[in-house]
């Protein structure tokens, strides 16, 4: 699907939601009845991308509006310079139900629900269209994983979404206003979502070149890896769901998935996407006409966003006036890495070499990173043998790629990668480790050490990071820091993991490092820490609120515990 315009008419028959209010209902009707509309396969397959198509907005920089800070700076990897807009998600301070960023990403996830269900129930409705055998199963096991997926995340962040598994064909369906769930209720649901994927995807192993990114088989059970891991932190079958993350683990089909020939540096670069370690990833892309970020991402057209935005980096490209201060890596991440660790300089580098070295500069934000370091794993600049003296060739290219608009824009061409294979053996080790297989832990963590070992830009092998010789819960917490540092919200996501399971207790951490040293039991806020609000963690329980429009228009759903 790379680089294809998903966002096609068949949107325009899909009934779009941004939560569950009557108002984000009154759309208006397609000009094309559905039962005339979907009356062949391709008509299906539209509609599918169509569902896949509003991963876009939870990526992508629209409407002056990027959710992608919300996924870095609530943890203790990245924080932001005083006075940057998006301190209230670095340091907590005034972070509410009327935050724009929070209220965008509740809303979205809640219309890829929505779009799910839809072609859930066309596909079922008009199933006596295919004629393709088992095209119906897919199309319906796709929906299922990419459901499922909102719901893992509205669970994750907001405890006690709303759980829509019907499609809503009115303003008067009382599905507009569902109740919160309770308890982990959400969770199962996400889980059962993927089970019916497991099913309904039992044998599309591979795609074709022209549908490269979709989801299949091995991307359903590396999620269940996850999810299971989830659930034995936060329910209460934990020897259960560590098995079953075991099992799942156990399927994933390693002649197609594996991190053995993948570099490190390959799972961020524009050129190798979509590699046997990817499981999962968006697909950004250009629209046909050029990606305008000022415009909705569902009035159709050829003009509208399919990129993914790493901008707030490294302050590069058109848009570096609308975050005033780059998000950068906090000391306690920096200091994870050994020096000679091949991911340490494909994922930072100091601002003084990133000056010398590459061929871009920092405009005048260099003075924002306090901790010294520039992030940019997504983003690293080409290399050039002589930084003064480009006609002595570039020596590595630009890892980010930007397509139609070129550098400057506000969108890159580079997929976000959503879920790796690293990142499951990872996971699993800890369900090896917690079962009482240590041998099992061990052996996931260095085949991810190893890995690294083989991924230094020159080719060479590195000394570091040796092999572990014994395992330990924390050796698992810092190899998951290290690994997954800057993707997606891997680590807010570990941190309320781990710390339901009792492995980290929050409620002791400070928010600022002392002088002179780096401890673990630290938020690491650089320089707004006096501001911070710790009743993120200790009232809150590091929860998001729920969107204050989605509480005040829906009775049965209550702000979470001290918003």
């Amino acid at each position: 699907m790379k680089k294809v315009k998903s966002i096609i008419y068949v949107l325009l028959t899909l009934i779009v939601i941004a939560s569950c209010r009557k108002d984000n209902l009154n759309v208006d009707f397609p000009k094309q009845p559905e039962d005339q509309y979907f009356n062949n396969e391709q008509k299906f397959e539209n509609g599918i991308r169509g569902v896949y198509a509003q991963m876009t907005d939870l990526y992508s920089f629209g409407g002056m509006t990027c959710i992608y800070p919300l996924y870095l700076l609530p943890s203790d990897a990245f924080t932001q310079d005083a006075g940057g807009s998006n301190n209230n998600i670095d340091n907590f301070k005034g972070f509410n139900s009327s935050d724009g960023l929070n209220s965008a990403y509740w809303n979205l996830l809640m219309r890829l629900v929505n779009r799910a269900n839809t072609m859930i129930d066309i596909t079922e409705k008009f199933k006596s269209v295919y004629s393709t055998p088992g095209l119906k199963d897919i199309h319906q096991g796709e929906c299922y994983f990419l459901r499922g997926y909102a719901f893992f995340k509205l669970f994750e962040n907001y405890g006690k979404p709303p759980v829509i598994t019907k499609r809503i064909t009115s303003v008067d369906d009382p599905l507009v206003y569902s109740s919160e769930t309770a308890g982990i209720a959400a969770l199962d649901s996400a889980i059962l979502d993927f089970k019916k994927a497991e099913v309904l995807l039992t044998n599309k192993k591979i795609w074709d070149n022209a549908n490269t990114g979709r989801v299949t088989y091995n991307s359903v059970e590396g999620m269940l890896v996850k999810l299971y891991s989830l659930r034995a932190a936060y329910g209460t079958t934990k020897a259960e769901d560590y098995q079953n993350a075991i099992t799942a683990f156990g399927k994933i089909d390693q002649t197609i998935t594996t991190i053995e020939g993948v570099k490190y540096g390959d799972n961020f670069d524009g050129h190798t996407e979509n590699n046997k370690e990817s499981l999962f990833e968006y697909q950004a892309g250009d629209a046909p006409s050029g990606d305008l970020i000022w415009l909705d991402n569902d009035f159709g057209g050829n003009i509208g966003r399919q990129g993914a935005c790493f901008v707030f980096f490294n302050m590069g490209g058109g848009v570096f006036w609308t975050w005033n201060q780059p998000l950068i890596p906090t000391q306690k991440l920096v200091n994870k890495f050994e020096r000679n660790d091949p991911r340490f300089v494909e994922c930072m580098d100091s601002v003084s070499i990133y000056s010398k070295k590459y061929n871009r500069d920092l405009m005048w934000f260099a003075g924002s990173y306090k901790t010294g370091f520039v992030f940019h794993k997504y983003m690293r600049p080409g290399i050039y043998s002589n930084r003064a003296d480009h006609t002595k060739g570039l020596k590595y290219q630009p890892r980010d790629t930007y397509g139609k608009n070129g550098y400057g824009a506000a969108a890159t061409t580079t997929n976000p990668r959503i879920l790796r294979f690293a990142d499951v053996k990872l996971l699993v080790a800890e369900a090896y480790l917690e079962t009482g297989k240590p041998a099992e832990a061990l052996k996931q963590v260095n085949d991810v050490r190893t890995r690294a070992r083989n991924s230094s830009i020159d080719g060479t092998v590195s000394a570091v990071p040796a092999n572990l010789i014994s395992i330990d819960r924390q050796s698992i917490m810092d190899e998951r820091m290290r690994e997954l540092c800057g993707e997606e919200d891997h680590r807010l996501s570990d941190m309320r993991r781990w710390q339901k399971a009792g492995w980290i207790d929050i409620n002791t951490w400070v928010a600022k490092q002392p002088d002179n040293s780096v401890i673990d039991n630290c938020w690491d806020i650089t320089t707004d820490a006096a501001n911070f609000d710790a009743s993120f963690i200790t009232t809150k329980k590091l929860l998001f609120p729920i969107p204050q429009g989605e509480t005040s228009s829906n009775p049965k759903v209550k702000q979470n515990a001290g918003y």
